[in-house]
């Protein structure tokens, strides 16, 4: 079995995939905390920096409990 960089846990593929994650999950978790932070949301906020969910706490916020701003 080969776990060199050419074997397979680490093949292209799969670290661009893993990459990929990474960089939507903090994408998503700095503007989830950005947003909570600025709404006063200390317990979201404290949340969302805790707990490494890959994107599942930062989406169900920034869809479902974010504070919507009502600009007239």
């Amino acid at each position: 079995m080969m776990f060199g960089l050419g074997g397979w846990p680490f093949s292209s593929i799969t670290m661009s995939l893993f990459l990929l994650v990474i960089v939507f999950d903090l994408v998503l978790r700095g503007v989830s905390l950005w947003k909570s932070a600025r709404a006063g949301q200390k317990g979201w906020f404290i949340v969302l920096i805790i707990f490494n969910t890959v994107g599942i706490l930062p989406v169900l916020y920034l869809v479902f409990f974010q504070k919507k701003n009502k600009k007239k």
